[in-house]
């Protein structure tokens, strides 16, 4: 059953839902799972040694993977993903800051989760996926789940501006010092053409699918999670420790 949580992720983003043109394409890949390694946690693990047995799990990966999916098949609601956060956020190498907008959504919390890659000169943004109300309709996954890239910047962002990125060393919190990467530094072996055709596709799938939903700011690459604000208490000792 666990196993299949993997698949069932794989399959949702396969088929399109996040409207990323990459995403669905390295998700129909054979060796898929070695894209994406699975990480998978049951809820006997939900206690508070699970920051260290997520971080040990994502260190031995990095190096052997491009990205890990950690998939959490009993979180299923709005608190249990504020106590999930809670726990993942504990003094390790994952942290989280309140993404939140002062003129955005206010009936929302917005999350920005990233993890310090062990190479100590990057920090990888985390995208967030659960099937909550709360989050906009290209991460509301079948499975609650944390996307995160583990490897080094990659070349995809360059050929989509069309010249290369600045990329500075953050200046917040726990990253301080550190350089952001995301999933679309993942490696895809497409050519520069290629690269091109699916970011102008990405971009317009999903504007079409965020266009009449209310909750489509939370799709921006910062937040991982859109949560109710009633879960802030929930999740203000991980806050104050990113």
């Amino acid at each position: 059953m666990l196993e299949s949580a993997s698949r069932e992720l794989l399959n949702w983003i396969e088929a399109g839902n996040t409207g990323c043109l990459f995403a669905a394409f390295l998700a129909k890949r054979i060796d898929r799972e070695v894209w994406w390694r699975p990480s998978i946690y049951s809820e006997e693990l939900l206690t508070d040694d699970l920051a260290a047995i997520v971080e040990n799990d994502l260190v031995q990966a990095a190096g052997q993977t491009q990205s890990a999916q950690l998939i959490f098949p009993s979180v299923r609601s709005a608190d249990q993903v504020a106590n999930l956060v809670k726990r993942l956020c504990h003094g390790g190498r994952m942290f989280c800051e309140d993404a939140s907008e002062p003129d955005g959504d206010l009936e929302v919390l917005q999350l920005g989760l990233g993890f310090c890659l062990p190479d100590e000169r990057h920090f990888s943004r985390v995208m967030g996926m659960a099937n909550l109300d709360t989050m906009p309709l290209t991460r509301r996954a079948p499975v609650t789940a944390l996307v995160l890239r583990l490897g080094p910047p990659g070349r995809s962002i360059d050929v989509m501006r069309g010249k290369p990125l600045d990329r500075k060393p953050s200046d917040r919190g726990r990253s301080t010092g550190l350089i952001a990467v995301n999933l679309a530094d993942l490696p895809s072996d497409l050519d520069d053409d290629t690269i091109r055709l699916y970011a102008a596709t990405t971009e317009q799938q999903v504007s079409e699918k965020l266009k009449e939903d209310i909750r489509a700011e939370g799709a921006r690459l910062k937040i991982s999670f859109s949560l109710p604000v009633s879960c802030r208490d929930a999740v203000a000792s991980a806050l104050a420790d990113g």
